[in-house]
């Protein structure tokens, strides 16, 4: 469906031997266990798990980036098939009595809890978003808007910083340095980099004060 994400869980792995790669399946669950529901009409382009792997952001063609608890049930989500039975026991009598039945995936899928929407964003994209991340603290969400990087605090969903400069779209975006057991002060968080169509990776230093990268 336009404007909806099935969450799931599949994991590919990688090994190198000289010039050869072989590719290993990882057994993880890879049934949908809720629905993001919220963006308006057209494409989600990217989703992203914040770095403690509690919540996930996404973008969409709607110009908004949404912050969602996937574990938690939305209270507020009405079923399309029941207008009396909360999401919870909606799930808990329809899903589990009928999933992997011989209905459809279409008809599976309207049994699928609806996650937990904590936030929208939508200060400062003023076009379809297209990249999103987090810093390590989870403090900040860096987001592309075309050709703009946009910088928002997470808490008060304020944009705090803008920069400019790439001449294409904003493909990619990144929060470098952050903790880690080396980097336990999150030195080098406030350093972000852009990647874009016009062919070139911009760094950029949220503690000063100029636009130029």
């Amino acid at each position: 469906d336009c404007g909806t994400i099935h969450l799931c869980l599949s994991l590919m792995a990688f090994s190198r031997i000289k010039n050869n790669i072989t590719m290993y399946k990882i057994q993880c669950p890879s049934t949908s266990v809720a629905q993001l529901r919220g963006h308006a009409d057209g494409p989600i382009h990217i989703i992203r798990f914040t770095c403690d792997g509690n919540y996930c952001i996404t973008g969409g063609n709607d110009r908004t980036v949404r912050l969602w608890n996937p574990t938690r049930v939305d209270p507020a989500y009405r079923p399309p098939l029941s207008t009396k039975l909360s999401s919870q026991e909606y799930y808990a009598r329809q899903y589990s009595q009928n999933y992997g039945g011989d209905e459809s995936a279409q008809q599976q899928q309207q049994y699928l809890p609806s996650a937990l929407p904590m936030q929208t964003y939508s200060e400062g994209h003023v076009h379809p978003v297209h990249a999103i991340t987090t810093n390590s603290s989870s403090t900040i969400l860096l987001s592309s808007s075309d050709r703009t990087l946009v910088a928002t605090n997470l808490v008060t969903a304020q944009t705090v910083q803008k920069w400019w400069g790439h001449t294409a779209r904003i493909e990619y975006v990144a929060c470098l340095g952050g903790g880690g057991e080396t980097n336990s002060n999150n030195v080098g968080e406030e350093i972000y980099a852009s990647a874009s169509y016009d062919a070139t990776v911009r760094l950029w230093d949220a503690r000063s004060q100029s636009k130029e990268p």
